[in-house]
């Protein structure tokens, strides 16, 4: 895990900013770990399982004027991205987010991982 002030210069966060979301960096740390530890391969999982399981043959069955996919792209939120959403959540609207913690980041931040084609 990055230290405290190496985090906030690189994500461009001011210890102002930092403060107003009120939310100890310990407490970062372990989502941070959480993530990191625990969820990340789930969520890379999903991805793949989605894009063996349902894209792997998608243009076989498609007839010359179907709709092709040229394209996928997907990820699983990188642990560092996700401290700074939730930094500039709490900060933006305190009320709503007040209760986030470790125990249940996934049902505020819903963008942990996307896939696009």
């Amino acid at each position: 895990m990055i230290a405290k002030e190496l985090f906030l210069k690189k994500y461009n966060i001011t210890e102002e900013l930092f403060q107003s979301a009120d939310m100890p960096w310990e407490e970062l740390c372990d989502v941070y770990e959480d993530f990191d530890l625990n969820k990340r391969k789930k969520y890379e999982d999903i991805l793949e399982e989605f894009l063996n399981t349902y894209l792997k043959d998608v243009n076989k069955d498609t007839d010359e004027e179907g709709v092709k996919i040229h394209s996928i792209r997907s990820r699983v939120k990188n642990p560092e991205h996700l401290l700074a959403k939730i930094i500039r959540k709490k900060q933006d609207n305190q009320n709503k987010y007040r209760n986030l913690d470790k125990s249940n980041y996934e049902k505020f931040i819903t963008d942990l991982y996307c896939r696009e084609a």
